[in-house]
């Protein structure tokens, strides 16, 4: 199938390639094979598996990755993230490279390059590069990419990722295997970015890289789509992670204006009804009640359900 690799001393790799998987072998036989293909090889693969048949180990037993490669089927299943963190504790590579079962490495020197960044970088802790995102065809969608600016904005300040997906998805990223950060378990939708940020406030350094070193999949049954249809989940998620850096940023009138414009567009139209999406039962802080009200009046006034303000 894949080119077979030469025999290599399996302990003390330079990178932990984790892999939590959840059916979709299709996606994963595209990632696995695109390991394979890389010009780097001092790698493991961890794979941990939530999925309740062996559909996971028969496909990788199909690849020869001569002992690299460690499979770990989760009894209870983890649900995500905490299959991630799972693989993440699993590792011993001296950096994570985590890329989830429905992407793939876009060139075959891909993994190299996540790897020169942080040996070229040893002030760093945390890079990550653009990625392209294809349909599930595999056919390019569009290419994601931060600008100049957005880049200069998170170095000032990693709370500024609360507005926009700057970084992008998991797979786009690797960081020095410290094991002292996880994902949050609680989490669903902002899970990546309230993981960005934490390890970003410890050590505001990273680097980027300009070129697509990643391809992420619009794979069917995405957890993101299953997220923003959720209002219990996407508003609730927004507030937890807004509390916990709101003290940073009271006087800062983004936060304000991103409130009013997601408390319009989701329709919440009373407090009892903002309390209900609170579902991580969190005390709520100033600035989410300021902007509610705020969001009344502007609706009232100019009679409209939305508008973008």
């Amino acid at each position: 199938m894949a080119k077979k690799l030469a025999a290599i001393k399996i302990k003390n790799m330079k990178v932990s390639i984790c892999i939590p998987s959840y059916k979709q072998t299709v996606y994963l036989r595209r990632v696995l094979t695109s390991i394979h293909e890389q010009d780097f090889n001092d790698y493991e693969i961890i794979i941990t598996d939530d999925t309740p048949d062996d559909s996971i180990k028969k496909l990788i037993d199909e690849f020869d990755f001569q002992g690299r490669l460690k499979y770990f089927k989760n009894q209870p299943i983890l649900g995500t993230p905490e299959n991630w963190n799972e693989a993440i504790r699993k590792a011993h590579g001296e950096y994570i490279k985590i890329i989830h079962h429905d992407d793939f490495f876009t060139y075959n020197y891909s993994l190299g390059e996540f790897v020169k960044m942080l040996d070229d970088n040893p002030e760093c802790d945390f890079a990550f590069s653009s990625s392209l995102n294809l349909d599930k065809d595999f056919k390019t969608l569009n290419q994601h990419c931060p600008t100049p600016k957005e880049l200069d904005l998170i170095k000032k300040s990693p709370d500024q990722l609360f507005f926009s997906a700057i970084i992008g998805a998991p797979s786009a990223t690797i960081f020095r295997n410290k094991k002292t950060i996880f994902f949050n378990k609680s989490l669903k939708w902002l899970v990546d970015m309230d993981f960005y940020i934490r390890v970003l406030k410890n050590n505001k350094n990273f680097i980027y890289y300009d070129k697509p070193l990643i391809s992420t999949v619009d794979a069917p049954n995405r957890v993101t789509v299953e997220c923003v249809n959720d209002k219990n989940i996407f508003i609730g998620e927004m507030l937890f992670v807004l509390k916990k850096i709101s003290h940073n940023n009271q006087k800062d009138l983004k936060f304000l204006k991103f409130l009013i414009n997601n408390f319009i567009t989701n329709g919440i139209t009373s407090i009892p009804q903002l309390k209900q999406y609170n579902t991580k039962k969190i005390k709520l802080p100033f600035v989410v009640y300021v902007s509610f009200v705020l969001s009344r009046i502007y609706v009232i006034f100019f009679k409209r359900k939305y508008s973008s303000i």
